[in-house]
């Protein structure tokens, strides 16, 4: 894939050479999209990505379909209810502690105090 990013990132410095506004040919762009969809699978940021290849992230970002750059749902794991802390601490900004707080508590707290 090394190969394949010097070549896009030729590709890109030919076809924007002497213009002030770059408008890439269709075909460039599709290879780049594949490419950069193909990076994202393998873990890559759409900044390393456009970095490797000479462009703007916000260019990339725009091309890239939907699902591109992290928006949207993600997988998540739950954690079992037993296994979370039972008791909460508060500490504020001036180092004032209140601790073995149920979670609703420290709500109440916060809300109180308007934080």
């Amino acid at each position: 894939m090394t190969n394949l990013k010097e070549q896009l990132r030729s590709a890109i410095e030919k076809s924007r050479a002497g213009q002030s506004k770059w408008q890439c040919p269709r075909a460039l762009r599709a290879k780049v999209v594949d490419y950069a969809l193909r990076r994202r699978q393998g873990g890559a940021s759409v900044i390393e990505i456009s970095r490797e290849i000479g462009m703007s992230s916000s260019g990339l970002r725009r091309w890239l379909p939907a699902v591109k750059t992290g928006g949207g749902f993600r997988e998540v794991r739950v954690l079992d209810v037993s296994a979370q802390p039972r008791a909460v601490s508060l500490v504020s900004p001036k180092g004032y502690r209140l601790e073995g707080l149920t979670p609703k508590m420290a709500v109440d707290v916060l809300r109180q105090l308007e934080c």
